[in-house]
């Protein structure tokens, strides 16, 4: 599946958004010494509630909305657990 398509889908199915725009924020190695697969991130600009959650196998979701300088500073307080997710988060701020 190209990677756009299902950062689509993912986003649908897994929160019941859809976003007006999609911004590239690149695609970088996993694990660099390996080889084992890729990140492609990407940034959903003007994303809404366009239905309900589709898949049934997820853990509860809450959805936080957060002013940039809330998510920068999420950022610097270490608050974001994943390193894939604080490099998203991290590029997409020279975004918003």
């Amino acid at each position: 599946e190209d990677p756009l398509a299902c950062a689509k889908r993912e986003l649908r199915e897994e929160l019941g958004y859809q976003a007006r725009e999609w911004v590239s924020l690149g695609r970088f190695p996993c694990d660099g010494n390996h080889g084992n697969g890729f990140a492609n991130l990407y940034l959903a600009r003007g994303a809404h509630q366009v239905g309900e959650i589709i898949a049934d196998d997820l853990e509860e979701q809450e959805i936080i909305k957060l002013s940039r300088t809330e998510l920068m500073q999420s950022l610097l307080d270490g608050e974001f657990k994943v390193l894939s997710w604080s490099t998203a988060v991290a590029l997409a701020l020279f975004h918003v």
